[in-house]
């Protein structure tokens, strides 16, 4: 008999990517050097400054510069740590993640159903 568990419906940690968590690390690392740890939580006017920040990274990166000048990481690690300090300033609680999480997974089925639906119908039996 096989063992079972059922954790289908919560969050796979597993698919983050591991690099690109590692380059956010480095810029939380870099900033908690230049500031001080967790000083990204108390910024005045988080949303435009972050929002200005996250665009000029973009930006930057649009016109061909990979690397950020000042800390030597990429603009793209920057930009994701920005959409970080956005999403946890923005929506600091999780009591609402279960719920609408299972609502997205909902949609996302359906979608997946009306694209291929015997993939999605051997996916529920298995």
């Amino acid at each position: 008999m096989a063992g079972m568990k059922f954790d289908s419906e919560k969050l796979r940690y597993h698919l983050i990517d591991s690099a690109a968590m590692a380059w956010l690390a480095a810029v939380l690392t870099y900033g908690a050097i230049k500031y001080e740890e967790e000083n990204w939580r108390e910024v005045d006017d988080w949303q435009h400054r972050y929002y200005s920040a996250l665009l000029r990274h973009i930006e930057a990166w649009r016109g061909g510069e990979q690397y950020d000048p000042e800390s030597t990481l990429p603009h793209l690690s920057h930009a994701l740590f920005c959409v970080m300090c956005m999403l946890a300033l923005d929506s600091p609680k999780l009591d609402t993640l279960a719920a609408r999480l299972a609502h997205a997974v909902k949609v996302a089925r359906e979608i997946r159903a009306q694209r291929n639906p015997s993939v999605e119908a051997a996916q529920r039996t298995a």
